[in-house]
Formats: C-alpha cells, sequence, structure tokens
C-alpha cells in the first residue's frame, strides 16, 4: 500500500450477521498495516438489535445517546454491508449459522441506520462483491 496522506479514523462495519463485516475488518488491516480503528458494529447495530430483541429501552435510549455524542467526531466512517437474504441464507447454510429473519433484521438496521446522526455513511452491496473488491472501492474513494 502507498502511504497516502489518508488520516487515521475510526471506522465502524455493520450490517446483519453473514454480511462479511469480519473478513472486511481483516482485509482493511492487512490492506493499509491497520492504519484505522475498525469496530464491528457500533451504536447503529446496537441500536438495531436492541429493538430486534426487544431488549430494555432505557438500553436503546443509552445507545442513542452515544451515537450522538459519536457523531461530533468527524474522522468516523459507518460502512454499512447490504446482502440479499438468498445470499445470507445459503452463507448461514455454508458456515453453520443459524438462519435468522434476515429480511427483519435488514429493516429494522436500515431504519437505525437511516435515523443515525452520523454524517458519513456508505452502503455497499456484498452480496456479489468479493471483500478484495470492496477494499479495493474504499482505496479508490481515499475512504481507507
Amino acid at each position: 500500500m502507498d502511504e497516502r496522506k489518508i488520516k487515521p479514523r475510526i471506522i465502524i462495519v455493520e450490517g446483519v450477521d453473514r454480511t462479511g463485516k469480519t473478513e472486511l475488518i481483516n482485509e482493511i488491516n492487512k490492506r493499509t498495516s491497520y492504519r484505522h480503528i475498525i469496530r464491528d458494529r457500533g451504536p447503529i447495530g446496537y441500536r438495531a438489535y436492541s429493538i430486534i430483541f426487544d431488549r430494555d429501552d432505557k438500553l436503546l435510549e443509552g445507545y442513542w445517546d452515544l451515537e450522538k455524542k459519536l457523531a461530533e467526531i468527524d474522522d468516523i466512517i459507518i460502512v454499512y454491508l447490504y446482502c440479499e437474504t438468498k445470499e445470507l441464507i445459503e452463507r448461514s447454510i455454508k458456515t453453520d449459522h443459524e438462519i435468522l429473519d434476515f429480511d427483519f433484521h435488514k429493516k429494522v438496521y436500515l431504519h437505525c441506520l437511516g435515523t443515525s446522526h452520523f454524517r458519513n455513511r456508505l452502503i455497499i452491496d456484498s452480496t456479489k462483491k468479493n471483500t478484495n473488491d470492496i477494499v479495493n472501492e474504499l482505496i479508490e474513494r481515499e475512504i481507507i
């Protein structure tokens, strides 16, 4: 990787299970020599799963408040990985992962993403893109 002038950022990778978050995080770290602070899910995801699993409202409010504070930091980027339900089911079967109500999970997640305070948000379709292609795109767009 070249030493471009991209400063370190906090990247929060969001998405329902089996969208490729872990692979993406590992590849970004590899290709950028761990330049960025990367988190698998953040307040958006925690809000989504609080709704999905009907968790305590105080917990949901806490994540919402935390997100408001974090959103004031300009160098945070949200990367939301979207994936078609059929592909999520196939990935779940291949990895012996529980098959979830992916349509419902995606609906709630997209609602939380759409109401988020974070300004720097990307939605990337991981249905047919491999991790290497996604990282190449992020590099070309000078995001990482």
